[in-house]
């Protein structure tokens, strides 16, 4: 009796640890991850694009309203960030 209420208990561990990598949605935190660094390379690559024709993000103008520079600078990490985040969760893991 003690060995099967064991065995019960590791697989119902066991499914808690796989469950808890998936979300509601049917997807896993890489590939949550992976479209967050999308977001940010295609959001930082589109705000520099525009801003070279006058035209800015309303929801990153703030950027801007501090320094240029800053603004500039600021796009520029989102874009590497989304590509680091994009190129860890796409490596394979030993």
């Amino acid at each position: 009796m003690r060995q099967d209420s064991t065995i019960s208990m590791v697989s119902s561990a066991k499914s808690f640890a796989i469950r808890k990598y998936i979300l509601p949605c049917g997807m896993t935190r890489k590939d949550v991850i992976t479209i967050v660094g999308f977001l940010l390379f295609i959001l930082g690559f589109t705000a520099i694009t525009l801003s070279l024709v006058g035209i800015k993000w309303s929801f990153l103008a703030w950027m801007d309203r501090i320094s240029t520079l800053f603004g500039f600078v600021a796009k520029i990490l989102m874009i590497i960030a989304g590509i680091v985040m994009v190129a860890m969760t796409r490596m394979k893991q030993d």
